[in-house]
């Protein structure tokens, strides 16, 4: 077989010709063509060696023949492959065999011939509304490994001086045979069809992101705040309607400070209690003016017996909501449920602690640590409430409540378990002889 490495492909006259005898051009005039779904306006056709690398660019509305189409010299041609005509053909041959293999000169060469059309861009050429017409060239080796299909042709002799080849003789033709291939994706640019597409999106990203919710819901309860509220502000806000709505303020008593950690609830807490023992204090000094004789429009004791200012003892009770008398001996005394005739579950055993003076006629009440609040009434005033460990001294007629549970409204107070304290004095009964057994006093 012989080739010409110096001729070349043209598409006026093409030397070499595919198996179906359709010359290189003719492949690449439809480009002009109008197809059915969108018009081809005259595109550039881009030629890719064997790695992927441009190797040359064509332009169909160009005017020179030779770089209007794809114009390329056998070797040349046979290279976008990777291959040469003198390159060794990788036959199969016996494992002993140590000689040279042939070239594709010798056993031909099929190249198969890719052209992809498109009018899209790819995403790394970021020019995404460029809709330009363009094809792209490979060139791919086919019969690697084998011979190429020889095409035969008989040759008679009836020349004189071949008079002893007078049968004739057969060749065989081996030579480059290219296959077309035609492929790629065109399109028009459609309205309809984004405005589906971005609905499309939008309706998978919300399933997406519903499913995922509903599942974060389940997982833990701080989802939604991680998700949607990291920075807490709507939190704030809700936290704020929701205390104007029930306390008035946009704030809750443990967030509004009056000094450094000390919240307006423990401050009140605090001024309540000061409130509470001052009006003791106050109670106890009209007491005592009283029984100093400098105030006695305000005495209580020595309204029951004039004497009670030199009284040295009282008998000190507790008169319960059964009119039952609990009294107190001067020692540490507990009164809760069972006491009085109370027998609310409301109601702790030990509710609170009493420990009565004998000697004034006064108790102490302290607040033990239950989970109900007390409540004291001191001089007839208003309930006033004792938790754990507050400490009130109370004086007759004062009332203690076992359950005190306070309302907005100060007529809707609920008191369980009330209780009375008196005291009574007791006189030092002795004889008239000052002696204890009936005897005169001064014997001779």
């Amino acid at each position: 077989m012989r080739t010409s490495p110096e001729r070349r492909f043209s598409p006026p006259t093409p030397r070499f010709q595919s198996p179906t005898s359709t010359p290189l051009n003719s492949h690449l005039t439809p480009l002009n063509s109008t197809p059915t779904f969108a018009r081809m306006e005259r595109p550039k056709v881009f030629v890719l060696d064997s790695t992927g690398k441009l190797d040359n660019t064509f332009s169909t509305s160009s005017t020179n023949l030779y770089t209007q189409y794809p114009n390329y010299t056998v070797a040349a041609f046979a290279a976008l492959s990777g291959y040469t005509l003198d390159t060794e053909n990788s036959l199969t041959v016996s494992d002993t065999f140590t000689g040279n293999l042939p070239v594709y000169r010798l056993t031909g060469m099929e190249l198969s011939v890719n052209v992809d059309f498109s009018n899209f861009r790819a995403i790394n050429e970021y020019d995404p509304f460029n809709f330009d017409d363009h094809a792209t060239m490979t060139v791919r080796l086919i019969n690697g490994g084998d011979f190429v299909s020889p095409e035969y042709k008989n040759v008679d002799f009836n020349a004189a001086t071949l008079e002893a080849a007078t049968a004739g003789a057969t060749y065989e033709f081996r030579g480059v045979y290219l296959d077309f291939q035609s492929s790629g994706l065109m399109g028009v640019f459609d309205w309809y069809t984004m405005i589906v597409a971005i609905i499309a999106c939008f309706v998978l990203i919300g399933i997406a992101t519903s499913v995922m919710d509903v599942l974060g819901a389940f997982v833990y309860d701080s989802f939604k705040n991680d998700k949607y509220e990291d920075d807490g502000e709507r939190q704030h806000i809700e936290h704020m309607i929701l205390n104007m709505e029930t306390n008035g303020v946009p704030f809750r008593h443990d967030d509004f400070q009056v000094m450094p950690n000390v919240s307006i609830r423990d401050f009140l807490k605090v001024l309540q209690r000061d409130i509470v023992k001052l009006s003791t204090l106050a109670h106890h000094m009209s007491r005592d003016l009283s029984a100093a004789g400098l105030n006695r429009h305000t005495m209580e004791i020595a309204q029951i017996d004039a004497s009670a200012v030199k009284a040295a003892r009282f008998v000190c009770v507790l008169i319960g909501p059964d009119r039952s008398e609990l009294f107190l001996t001067g020692g540490p005394q507990t009164l809760g449920r069972g006491h009085g005739g109370m027998h609310s579950k409301k109601i702790s055993h030990k509710q609170l602690s009493v420990i009565a003076n004998t000697h004034t006629g006064a108790a102490l009440v302290r607040g033990l640590p239950t989970k109900n609040c007390s409540g004291v009434a001191l001089g007839g005033g208003p309930w006033q409430t004792l938790t754990e460990n507050d400490e009130v001294e109370i004086m007759n007629g004062d009332m203690i409540g076992l359950v005190l549970e306070e309302a907005a409204d100060e007529d809707e107070t609920m008191v369980e378990g009330v209780f009375m304290f008196k005291a009574y004095p007791q006189e030092d009964k002795k004889s008239e002889g000052g002696g204890w057994f009936g005897g005169g006093g001064n014997r001779a």
